[in-house]
């Protein structure tokens, strides 16, 4: 079909008017960040630095386009540093939210953002500015809510609306409450939501709240109810340019077809919303695609696609790390409360102590004032004996007091002793808080036991629990004879490392003798277990995990790897990388096993360390 000519010329003009609009508002974004940028640099106070660079930041932040995260960054990483020199603390409170937001919008970081938002919040929190708390406990409602973590996000979310009122913690209050399929909660919320966003006229969140409470009213059974919200959703979606937009309604439709026996539309729509999520990294509309696909297929008839779709839902829940996230993020939180507690009660230390020294002082000055008094007066010597012996009992009381004191102390660092290895225990004393590191050399042993579960099962549980003690107080026998470091034990396997957090050059010999010698405790005639263990070397991640018990840990690509090793192992051998094969090879004896396929690592050089070299 031919376009005339004038129709031509209007979709030009058109085109050049909306281009130089675009290009009018980029034009005054960049002034506006220049203008603020020059504040920043030629400010004299603090206060007026430090707002510039969180306003540069919040700027960068509004515009969400990829382009500009690494600016989003740089400034917020900047207005953090300045704000930490100076006496400015709401210009740290801002910058530290900022960096957390940076972790949750432009990176999707949440164990990251999650110390910058406690941090804040503690600084909000002692300005009392409750504007600042309520954003930052909106925030951490989205980090826990992102994690599926709905408990914690709506105890977030109402923290945030008991200090001020706004609209994102009630729209997230109620799908957190429909996922708990808490029917009567979640609608309340919606109502309100709905309510707001439409004064605010905003389609988008519309939608959201229309697909999230037709999803709810479906996993309850209200198929009328979910498939007229479901509907209202998908009717204002057509109204939006965005089609990758109907992938998640497109996925609950599917539910609801298939709840009421619709297998066609059921199909229909599944297939849809699993091809768009899975373009779009959307592992929630992914997981509720292949649901209903894999039902459908097997009520078809057709097994084959059935158990296809069963297996990719098994293996996309399977490699989904947020349970661990989740944990790390929850250790985060308890180590803020923790400290929060443990701040009140040294304040509340202090005052003691300023008491018990007034009290003292007091003590003191009756006394002269008796001594005085009986000298002047030649008063009775019974008041001055009873001062004294006042001021003796109230001296006993304090020794005991302090005794008291000392052995609760020494008992605490004892327990921490045994819980954290001692450099790592003398720093959390010395500074009250233990930084992750880095260590490039280390070497990792990880053992399990063989036919664990069927031997198990044929053993009254307190005589496996006492087996299993024999032979880890056995191994913890041997990590200290050669220097390893026990890092945990997870059910019948033990995790330990050599080269933290005291770095030696011999790591990989000293594991390897230790190695040998666990194999020769298993070996033995009256042994319950046969055993196999792995050791590779590498770099790893050590640090605290946790603070009510707390817990040092290793992460890294190393760890999974020796994991492998022990994995690929066989009953009663000890298998190794290559890479721990270089730095033994001179000292033991080995068996070269070829290159080995191991998940999520590929072919790797493996290994059987035999014995020591005379």
């Amino acid at each position: 079909m031919k376009i005339p000519e004038r129709m031509k010329n209007i979709v030009i003009l058109v085109l050049c008017l909306c281009l130089g609009i675009l290009s009018k508002a980029q034009d005054l974004n960049r002034a506006k960040l220049d203008s603020l940028i020059a504040i920043a640099n030629n400010s004299h106070s603090d206060s007026e630095h430090i707002t510039a660079l969180n306003q540069i930041t919040t700027s960068y932040w509004y515009v969400g386009s990829p382009v500009v995260k690494d600016s989003f960054l740089y400034y917020a990483k900047l207005a953090v540093g300045e704000a930490k020199k100076s006496t400015y603390k709401l210009g740290y409170a801002e910058a530290l939210f900022n960096y957390g937001r940076y972790h949750v919008s432009a990176s999707n970081r949440m164990v990251e953002a999650t110390p910058s938002f406690l941090e804040s919040l503690a600084v909000f929190e002692e300005l009392n500015d409750s504007t600042g708390i309520s954003r930052c406990y909106v925030q951490l409602g989205v980090v826990n809510f992102s994690m599926q973590n709905y408990e914690v996000a709506i105890e977030k979310h109402k923290l945030a609306l008991r200090y001020k009122d706004n609209i994102t913690s009630k729209y997230l209050l109620a799908i957190c409450y429909s996922e708990l399929d808490s029917v009567k909660q979640a609608k309340t919320y919606f109502q309100l939501a709905i309510q707001d966003y439409t004064k605010q006229n905003n389609h988008d969140r519309l939608i959201e709240c229309f697909m999230y409470l037709g999803r709810m009213f479906i996993k309850t059974n209200q198929l009328d109810s979910g498939f007229y919200y479901l509907n209202k959703s998908v009717a204002l979606l057509k109204t939006s340019d965005d089609a990758l937009k109907r992938r998640r309604p497109y996925a609950f439709l599917a539910t609801a077809y298939l709840k009421s026996n619709d297998l066609k539309n059921a199909m229909f729509y599944a297939h849809k919303s699993y091809v768009d999520g899975k373009n779009n990294l959307d592992e929630i509309t992914v997981a509720e695609s292949l649901h209903v696909l894999a039902q459908a297929s097997a009520l078809q008839g057709n097994y084959k696609n059935a158990f296809q779709y069963l297996n990719e839902l098994y293996d996309l829940k399977n490699n989904s790390l947020s349970g661990s996230i989740k944990q790390k993020i929850a250790d985060m939180q308890s180590q803020f409360t923790y400290v929060k507690e443990m701040n009140e009660q040294k304040i509340r230390q202090e005052k003691d102590r300023e008491f018990a020294q007034q009290q003292i002082n007091q003590q003191k000055n009756l006394r002269n004032a008796f001594i005085i008094s009986a000298v002047l007066l030649l008063l009775s010597l019974a008041l001055l004996y009873s001062r004294f012996q006042l001021k003796r009992n109230a001296n006993l009381e304090l020794e005991v007091k302090n005794e008291m004191i000392s052995n609760e102390k020494d008992r605490s660092d004892k327990l921490l002793l045994n819980i954290l290895p001692t450099e790592i225990a003398d720093e959390l004393k010395r500074t009250g808080e233990s930084a992750a590191r880095q260590y490039e050399h280390v070497t990792v042993l990880f053992t399990d036991f063989v036919n664990f579960t069927g031997i198990s099962e044929k053993m009254k549980p307190t005589d496996l629990v006492q087996v299993v003690h024999k032979y880890f107080t056995a191994f913890d026998a041997i990590m200290d004879k050669y220097g390893l470091e026990k890092i945990k034990t997870i059910g019948d396997a033990y995790l330990a490392v050599c080269g933290l957090p005291l770095e030696v050059e011999d790591h990989a010999i000293r594991v390897a003798k230790a190695a040998l010698e666990i194999q020769q405790l298993t070996l033995q005639k009256d042994s319950q277990f046969q055993i196999r263990i792995g050791i590779h070397s590498g770099p790893v991640v050590a640090g605290i995990v946790g603070v009510k018990k707390y817990a040092y840990d290793i992460w890294g690509d190393t760890v999974n790897t020796a994991a492998r090793m022990e994995q690929h192992s066989e009953t009663s051998k000890i298998n190794m990388s290559g890479a721990t094969f270089e730095l033994v090879k001179d000292a033991f004896h080995c068996a070269y096993r070829g290159k080995i396929e191991a998940k999520n690592k590929g072919q790797i050089d493996m290994y059987f360390l035999d014995s020591v070299k005379v």
